[in-house]
């Protein structure tokens, strides 16, 4: 008897481990399988570590390698003949009269534009297919007429004053500009200078029309 509790006791007893055993083999079994294929993933896609960076940041970065490039080539002059040489080479033309003086005007101002103009050269490329007198007739009828809503800015011997027949809501718009030019208006030519005074373009070209001003 003592030999079959014995025997009883002992496979009792395996029967125990054998139960924790299996128990927890599956836990183990997962763990493995979760440790392979995060290591296959790791050597499968090198690159998921670069998600830590937000895509945002590469593009920040292309920007600010982008704007510091053109800031290099916006300001390289560093005299006013190298000023002078480097508008000739980019819009093959003379700077305009008073070149020097604006260009002292933007050292005292530690402006960051002193030889990139593409942008208003673009805006006047309209313009240079007309010919000046042509452009004066018709900003002189414009201005004629104050049903049109074009206000008139005068610029004589160094002077700028408002034109007749502006609105009286309108006028702070004039005299904002004014008080922009004061400090450099006695180096700019005699000349009328028309405004739109509506909130809203008032010019709409047609793309063909576009087109024929911009080859010429």
């Amino acid at each position: 008897m003592y030999h079959e509790a014995s025997s009883s006791r002992a496979s009792s007893s395996s029967s125990g481990i054998r139960i924790r055993l299996y128990g927890r083999v599956p836990f183990a079994g997962i763990c493995i399988v979760v440790i392979l294929f995060w290591s296959w993933s790791f050597l499968r896609f090198p690159r998921m570590a670069d998600l830590r960076n937000h895509p945002i940041d590469s593009l920040i970065s292309a920007a600010s390698v982008q704007h510091d490039s053109w800031l290099q080539q916006a300001s390289a002059s560093k005299t006013l003949d190298e000023a002078v040489k480097e508008y000739m080479r980019r819009y093959t033309r003379h700077p305009p009269p008073g070149f020097n003086f604006w260009y002292q005007y933007a050292l005292e101002r530690s402006s960051i534009v002193i030889d990139d103009f593409d942008n208003l050269m673009e805006d006047l490329h309209l313009f240079w297919a007309i010919k000046p007198s042509e452009i004066r007739r018709r900003s002189r009828e414009a201005l004629s007429d104050p049903w049109n809503e074009v206000a008139e800015i005068r610029i004589r011997s160094g002077k700028a004053e408002i034109g007749p027949d502006v609105k009286p809501t309108h006028r702070w718009m004039l005299d904002g500009v004014i008080a922009m030019m004061k400090n450099y208006v006695d180096k700019i030519p005699d000349m009328d200078l028309g405004f739109n005074i509506n909130d809203e373009p008032r010019i709409a070209i047609p793309y063909n029309d576009l087109q024929i001003l911009y080859k010429n």
